[in-house]
């Protein structure tokens, strides 16, 4: 007998531990790269490649119609007592319950992931909602394959209905 889909085998429940990082944040009208270009350059600089999660997220002011220009910011994890040089800055991740959307599951457009986190949490059958309390992500992971920059999954912070 063949199995369905259900319509939230897309989403994986995770916990994740608090841990220090190093951010850089930006307002532009494409901030992206221009906050995280910093961070990744510190990291390889500092040999913290195999050790680090580098996430993206959204700053004051964010995306809007009326405004061409919105923050986005990056941080990586790094180890406790690493010396952290200005213009970067440290950044506290207080862990917790986080779903996570595979980037496989949308195609690496980090828009469609957060569209899909919106009907999610307009689901009522979901046993989850946002936890707005904690800082939503984009994590960045780096292929091997040459295929895309990147896999993007959509890490987003919840907590049982």
């Amino acid at each position: 007998m063949a199995s369905e889909k259900g319509k939230y085998d897309e989403v994986q429940i995770v916990k994740m531990a608090p841990a220090r990082a190093v951010a850089f944040s930006c307002v532009d009208t494409e901030p992206e790269d221009k906050a995280y270009f910093p961070v990744k350059d510190w990291i390889v600089a500092n040999g913290l490649e195999g050790t680090m999660r580098m996430f993206g997220f959204n700053t004051k002011p964010y995306p809007s119609a009326d405004n061409p220009e919105y923050g986005f910011g990056f941080c990586a994890t790094i180890p406790e007592g690493a010396d952290i040089p200005e213009p970067l800055y440290e950044m506290k991740l207080p862990g917790g319950l986080y779903a996570v959307l595979s980037g496989s599951a949308y195609t690496n457009d980090p828009s469609y992931g957060w569209k899909k986190v919106r009907e999610l949490c307009n689901d009522n059958e979901w046993e989850w909602e946002y936890d707005g309390d904690r800082q939503g992500f984009e994590e960045h992971i780096d292929r091997a394959d040459g295929k895309a920059p990147f896999i993007i999954p959509i890490l987003f912070p919840v907590k049982r209905k």
